[in-house]
């Protein structure tokens, strides 16, 4: 008798697509988890526009993005992606789209998630258009206007109808991966009378009621992060200074955070998304209170990316400004010992960089310029390298001509000094005061000439 393995019946699906004016033969398909996207495969297009994606046995329902192309910026910010979303759950996928204007003209041919999913968002793109044109007329039709009852009466009309055809979608289709996307989307009513600050208020309380942060299956979309994404903005304004907005952010970070502590994963999918935004914003106020209140050690969560999520975290509580920075000591090549503590100067740069690395190799000379530059022999600049190759380290500091402490222990990111300042990047640079306590952590050239000029080190 011949036994046939379970896996000779795993069935697998497809999504077919034809895209209108495509430019270029390769597409590539990638899965979401957050706001992060993981290459899954890549396939070629026939003059036709043509092409087909083989969904493997292992992909997970959940959203996928097909990119398409790039499309150079008209006002020469670089290139953006030109892209559709897909959900996909298990079945063959069939869809046609134009090139040209890629999200708006999909017309789904076989799926019944994706024409659910598109009948949706082409609804409720339109809908809320109509809100927000309307919701800006009574600026020109006040209360007094004979014209204004029929406004109020329209925008309520339409907030009914919306709310309704979202919740039609859900009653009808309970078991479909889509009602989990669309549930997440619904807002409560707005009342036409408020004003612009009373509906940003109304927004920060009640804008995330409809998130179910214990639904799992919203981890493989970018649900999470973009609705985190546009409930932040409500906390942001031009007139802040930046202490004041960082205060307002830690009210955003909080109730995030608290609200979706109901499922871990979702919580550390929430806080990594947090804190590599208010990196890129400079927020070390805001990134300390999430080292503070929102990492754990018994937590169960030891992949990986929560390992590493854990020891950032750790390094902005340590290192926050106003600590001590960790001592650095170790031998030089000429045998003379070297103590960061029994620096003289009055400041010390602390520099982490790469020989491989393009970005560090454009910065160091500039910093070596400031450096020459410097009154009163005021800085002292500590070079630690983490290169593993010690030709590379020894020629980019001979071609360099850096005369500041250079030292590599050729251990890479895994060295003493780099683990001691919880090193994850490279440009990384800690600006000392006399006693070593950092003053501040310059991410660009420009935040380190403001420092140095700050301190009276350069004009």
């Amino acid at each position: 008798m011949m036994i046939i393995g379970m896996n000779a019946f795993a069935q697998t699906h497809s999504i077919k697509v034809t895209v209108k004016d495509l430019p270029k033969n390769l597409v590539y398909l990638l899965d979401y988890e957050g706001d992060q996207n993981n290459l899954l495969d890549s396939a070629s297009a026939d003059v036709g526009g043509n092409f087909k994606f083989t969904m493997k046995d292992g992909y997970h329902p959940g959203l996928y993005k097909i990119i398409l192309g790039k499309e150079e910026s008209s006002k020469g910010y670089g290139s953006q992606e030109i892209f559709v979303n897909i959900i996909y759950n298990k079945e063959d996928i069939a869809f046609s789209t134009d090139y040209g204007d890629a999200q708006d003209s999909v017309r789904i041919i076989s799926s019944a998630e994706n024409k659910i999913y598109y009948d949706y968002l082409f609804k409720d793109n339109k809908d809320n258009t109509q809100l927000e044109v309307l919701s800006q007329l009574p600026e020109y039709f006040p209360a007094s206007d004979p014209f204004y009852p029929e406004l109020k009466k329209r925008y309520f009309d339409l907030q009914e109808q919306h709310q309704k055809f979202i919740s039609d979608i859900i009653k009808k289709n309970p078991g479909m991966f889509v009602t989990h996307i669309i549930k997440s989307e619904r807002f409560p009513s707005l009342d036409f009378t408020l004003t612009h600050d009373e509906k940003i208020q109304f927004a920060k309380k009640h804008f995330m009621d409809n998130i179910d942060f214990s639904d799992t299956l919203l981890l493989n979309t970018n649900i999470f992060t973009s609705k985190s994404f546009s409930f932040i903005k409500f906390f942001a304004s031009q007139g802040y200074t930046k202490p004041q907005q960082e205060q307002e952010y830690i009210k955003a970070v909080d109730t995030l955070m608290t609200r979706s502590k109901v499922n871990e994963k979702v919580n550390t999918q929430i806080k990594k998304y947090l804190i590599t935004g208010f990196e890129m914003l400079e927020m070390e106020s805001v990134l300390t209170h999430i080292a503070s209140y929102y990492t754990s050690e018994s937590s169960c969560e030891d992949d990986r990316q929560t390992k590493n999520l854990r020891k950032r975290v750790d390094g902005y509580k340590k290192l926050a400004i106003g600590n001590k920075a960790p001592e650095i000591t170790f031998t030089a090549e000429n045998n003379v010992p070297y103590k960061l503590s029994e620096t003289k100067s009055p400041y010390t740069l602390v520099i982490f960089w790469a020989s491989w690395c393009p970005h560090c190799m454009a910065t160091l000379p500039e910093i070596k310029k400031l450096y020459d530059l410097q009154k009163n022999n005021k800085l002292a600049v500590v070079g630690i390298s983490i290169d593993t190759v010690k030709a590379e380290f020894d020629k980019a500091i001979l071609n360099g001509d850096y005369k500041w402490i250079n030292y590599t222990d050729l251990k890479g990111w895994d060295g003493d000094i780099a683990s001691a300042y919880y090193l994850y990047a490279t440009p990384s640079m800690f600006l000392l005061d006399a006693d070593k306590k950092i003053v501040a952590k310059p991410i660009t050239l420009s935040d380190l000439m403001q420092e140095l000029q700050k301190a009276g080190i350069v004009d």
